[in-house]
């Protein structure tokens, strides 16, 4: 399984909530967001990509390549993954934030096992809700996402509902998924982390 999956971080956002930061360079606890998502996702797939549209230097040590947006200006994460494609070589593809460093250890696994009778496209959901920038697709899911935007669609979940997809319950670990979209969330991940073994 492990061999058919790319992953794909999505570090292209304007970080508006956080006065413009570039979450994935923001530290927690000495080290940058990126690292401990790269290093979550590791030992879970064959070949890691970057989507970034700056600061690409600093996130080229994280991943075998930085991926500029080549479709409009800031049109979400949907058109991180849209420029992924010509670099994709897997079967599958696996999208998460740069903001979420405390992913689970088998997230691929158990997103890969969410694929069944047929499904192209499978969605982690926290027990709350879903997580709309944490899931797995197929290669022939993810060519859908280009005629969608040019469309004019921009939502990643206005995409994943008119999809066939499948929920993946992970409410079992559901502080595996927090987002550092505040100053608050360093400090809650800096606990949550501590807590860890």
């Amino acid at each position: 399984m492990k061999n058919d999956i790319t992953a794909l971080i999505l570090a292209g956002g304007r970080g508006t909530r956080m006065d413009g930061a570039d979450k994935g360079l923001l530290v927690l606890a000495g080290r940058p967001l990126i690292e401990y998502v790269q290093q979550n996702l590791l030992p879970q797939v064959s070949a890691m990509f970057i989507s970034a549209n700056r600061n690409t230097e600093q996130y080229q040590p994280y991943c075998e390549r930085v991926i500029k947006d080549d479709m409009g200006e800031y049109w979400g994460p949907l058109a991180g993954v849209a420029s992924i494609l010509p670099f994709l070589k897997t079967k599958y593809l696996l999208v998460v934030p740069c903001d979420a460093p405390l992913l689970p250890g088998n997230l691929a696994k158990r997103l890969f096992d969410g694929l069944q009778d047929g499904q192209q496209l499978a969605v982690a959901f926290d027990g709350k809700r879903l997580q709309n920038t944490i899931m797995l697709m197929t290669a022939t899911k993810a060519k859908t996402i280009t005629p969608y935007l040019q469309s004019g669609g921009r939502k990643v979940q206005d995409w994943i509902q008119q999809a066939e997809y499948s929920e993946v319950d992970f409410s079992n670990a559901a502080d595996a998924f927090i987002n550092v979209n505040e100053e608050k969330d360093i400090k809650k991940a800096q606990d949550l982390l501590a807590a860890v073994p």
